[in-house]
Formats: structure tokens, sequence, C-alpha cells
């Protein structure tokens, strides 16, 4: 196969795997992707995974990658924060959460960190379309978000730990208070409600 014909029956991709190459030629030549490689037409990802050199990152590109590296998951916690502008400063890695096992990935377009967590706390994501492209995402709408993140740090114990994450005083204010209060109930963690509990008299007294 003509790379030209390759790029163009796999165009609508961001991430493409084998199974995806041999639904369009179930006889394809593996080792044409090793040239292809060479020739820094397509770069891997990970084990399995590639995609075209020339794609145009974007944040919203990148969270379509870390959603097809690893499926099921959606973007959380740290990066989520990030995207909603709870947390101030940039994130350096694409964080998410996901049912299957915590692993880290560094690749040549970026960290992606996967959380793994229970089944039943595997909720609370919503589905966006990104810009440009006819492919979406799925992320934490902001109070999953928040209830992932207190979930995994769990060494955030009084007044001071809160103040220390700096977060954006105006986006908590005005978070959704019952859907915060009920996604905590449905993780059924007595120290994560602890926690949110703190944060939630943090930023009402401010």
């Amino acid at each position: 196969m003509r790379f030209l014909d390759f790029k163009n029956k796999l165009k609508d991709f961001i991430v493409f795997d084998l199974s995806d190459i041999q639904s369009y030629d179930p006889k394809f030549n593996l080792v044409q992707l090793s040239q292809w490689q060479d020739k820094s037409y397509i770069k891997k990802i990970i084990k399995g995974k590639y995609i075209f050199s020339d794609l145009e990152f974007s944040e919203e590109i990148l969270f379509v990658v870390a959603n097809e590296l690893l499926s099921p998951s959606y973007i959380s916690m740290e990066m989520a924060l990030s995207w909603y502008g709870v947390i101030p400063e940039g994130v350096y890695s694409i964080t998410s959460v996901c049912t299957q096992r915590t692993i880290n990935y560094k690749t040549a377009v970026g960290n992606f960190k996967y959380r793994k967590i229970k089944k039943e706390g595997f909720f609370g994501d919503i589905v966006n379309e990104a810009k440009g492209i006819k492919r979406s995402y799925r992320i934490a709408t902001l109070e999953k978000a928040l209830v992932d993140f207190f979930y995994y740090h769990n060494g955030i114990k009084n007044k001071e730990d809160i103040e220390g994450l700096r977060f954006n005083p105006e986006v908590i204010k005005n978070i959704d208070q019952d859907l915060l209060k009920k996604y905590t109930a449905s993780m059924g963690n007595e120290s994560l409600t602890q926690r949110i509990d703190l944060l939630v008299r943090q930023y009402s007294n401010d």
C-alpha cells in the first residue's frame, strides 16, 4: 500500500492500531509500519499505537489521545482541574481515571498518567467535541474532577492542606455543591467525604 493511500483511509483517526489498519487492508504488510517510522511518516506512541507525524497538537487533541491510549478512561484530576481553571499553574501530564490499571506512559508527544478506580467510581464524565476535528473526548465534570482528586490525595487533613492547593476560589465557590455531595456519597468513602467537607467549608468561609 502506498503511504498516501494509507493516510487517506485513516485520515479521521488521531490514534490508530493494527486492527484499524486491517479493517481497511486485511493483508497489510507490517514491515511497512517500520519503514514509515524510519521515514518519519508516522510515530509510535506506545506499543501498537501510532499517530501521523504531521498531526498538529492542541490540548483537546491530547485529550483524545489520552482517551484512546487506554480505554475506557476519561480526563480528570489535575488536568481537568486545570482545564476548568481551578489550578492556576500549568499541568504537564495528562491525568486520567480508568477501570483497568494504574500506569504512566511517557511518550514522544507527552506524559499520560492513568489511575485505576473501582467500577462503582467510574462515572461523572461528559463527552466534548474537540474543536477542528471530527473527534470527541471524555472529561470529568468539574465536580467529579474534584472528587477524583481528593479520592487519591488522601494526605489532605486540614485547612492548611486545603490552602496549600491554591485553588481558584472564584471557580470553587460556583460549583454545584449538591452534585459534589452526590458524587462524593456515591464513592462510599468516609475519609473522602471528610476531605470534601474541608474543601467546601474552606471556600464557604472565604
